[in-house]
C-alpha cells in the first residue's frame, strides 16, 4: 500500500479498507505536524489538531470529495485550523512557546554547532513576527518544499499574489535579522 498514491487510498478507505487510512495517516503525521509546529510554535497543539482533522476523517469518510489533491486538501484544512487557533490565542491574549529547546538539548555542542543552533531559533523566532500570510508561504515553501501552484491552491489564491507574499517574507526576514 505505500506505493499507491493519496487519492486511490482514500478511495479504498472510503469503500471500507481501514488499512488505507492507516497508511495515509502515517504518510501525514510527521510532515503536516511538523508544518503546524511551525506555525503555531506548540507541538501539544499541533498533534492535538493534528487528531482532530483525522478523526474528524476517520468518522466521515466523505468529507474528503477528491476535488483536489488529498495533500492540498489537507494542508487547506491545517492552515485554517491554524489560522482559527491564532486568532483564538489573540482573543485569549496567549502567547505562543519559546523556541529554546534546541539550545537547552546542545548546550555541550562546539561554538560552531552553537551558533548554527542559534541562528536557527533566531529565524523561527523572525519567522514568528512576520504576518501570518507571509510565514504560511514562507513554511509551506521551504520547510515542505511545496511548489507554488500547489501552495496557491492550498491559500485559495493565485501563484502571483504568493510570490508576492515569498517576496515580502523574505524582505521581512532580512530587516528582522539584520536588527539582532
Amino acid at each position: 500500500m505505500k506505493s499507491l498514491p493519496d487519492e486511490k487510498l482514500l478511495s479504498l478507505f472510503q469503500a471500507g479498507n481501514v488499512d488505507a487510512f492507516e497508511e495515509i495517516y502515517h504518510r501525514y503525521s510527521g510532515p503536516l505536524v511538523n508544518f503546524m509546529v511551525r506555525m503555531l510554535n506548540d507541538q501539544q497543539r499541533a498533534e492535538d489538531i493534528f487528531q482532530d482533522i483525522f478523526i474528524k476523517l476517520l468518522e466521515q469518510p466523505n468529507i474528503y470529495q477528491n476535488r483536489a489533491r488529498f495533500k492540498i486538501w489537507v494542508y487547506r484544512v491545517a492552515v485554517n485550523r491554524c489560522l482559527n487557533e491564532i486568532r483564538n490565542r489573540k482573543k485569549r491574549n496567549v502567547k505562543p512557546q519559546q523556541v529554546t529547546e534546541a539550545l537547552q538539548m546542545n548546550q555541550k555542542a562546539s561554538n560552531s554547532q552553537f551558533s548554527q543552533i542559534e541562528l536557527k531559533i533566531e529565524i523561527q523566532q523572525a519567522v514568528k513576527l512576520i504576518p501570518f500570510e507571509q510565514q504560511t508561504v514562507l513554511i509551506l515553501k521551504y520547510y515542505h518544499k511545496l511548489t507554488y501552484p500547489e501552495i496557491s491552491q492550498i491559500i485559495k489564491c493565485p501563484v502571483g499574489t504568493i510570490k508576492s507574499r515569498m517576496h515580502y517574507a523574505i524582505q521581512n526576514l532580512r530587516e528582522l535579522l539584520i536588527q539582532e
